[in-house]
């Protein structure tokens, strides 16, 4: 599965080395933010909440505990950013690439995110529960802890991802392939029906029968 191509090229957009302003006048004018390369910025505690954004780059920044609640983001690039602890609750995300970055503790609670794609990133502890994922790529990237509970998966490619106590509970996992990935203690509900129809090693099947109490000898 592929996600659609970002066409972004930096000399197309106007660099910005004030992104708080920008932003702030932005929600003050209810403008939506567009064709902007962000790069080495750092704020925190800051409420860039319900703002769109749009044909962008944010390029090594950071964003720590900020809340970007109910925000719009299509056709973004994150690279090397870390928005660790930062609220993307109810968020709106279309062909977004996460590359090389962090997003420890991150909420994206109830959010929708579709033709997007996480690589190389580090998710522990973040919060996806009751997300919509449509045809999104998960590469070489770090879920433990995480939560995908009551979430509406109808396209999730996983690939060389490590699922470390992570909870998906009432999530359906059926169709998906994690046979190159790395699970080990994940949470499901009593009757372990989220699991059914999901494609792992045979490794993964023996760690997997210990939840049903099965015994291989």
């Amino acid at each position: 599965m592929k996600t659609k191509e970002l066409d972004l090229n930096i000399k197309d957009l106007e660099i910005i080395e004030d992104f708080y302003t920008l932003a702030i006048d932005a929600k003050d004018e209810d403008l939506d933010v567009e064709n902007k390369y962000i790069k080495d910025q750092v704020y925190s505690n800051e409420d860039f909440s319900e703002l769109n954004f749009s044909d962008m780059i944010f390029e090594n920044c950071r964003f720590l505990e900020c809340s970007f609640r109910k925000s719009g983001f299509v056709d973004v690039l994150f690279k090397s950013c870390d928005f660790s602890n930062s609220d993307f609750n109810e968020g709106y995300f279309s062909r977004v690439h996460f590359i090389l970055s962090k997003g420890v503790g991150a909420d994206f609670f109830k959010s929708i995110i579709k033709d997007t794609l996480i690589k190389d990133c580090n998710f522990k502890y973040a919060n996806f529960d009751l997300t919509s994922f449509d045809y999104v790529i998960l590469n070489e990237s770090d879920f433990t802890n995480a939560g995908f509970s009551e979430c509406k998966i109808r396209k999730l490619d996983i690939n060389l991802c490590k699922f470390v106590m992570t909870n998906f509970f009432k999530t359906s996992l059926k169709g998906l392939d994690f046979s190159d990935s790395f699970i080990d203690g994940i949470i499901l509900s009593d009757n372990f029906s989220e699991i059914k129809g999901a494609k792992v090693s045979e490794m993964q099947a023996m760690e997997l029968a210990k939840l049903l109490g099965i015994i291989i000898v």
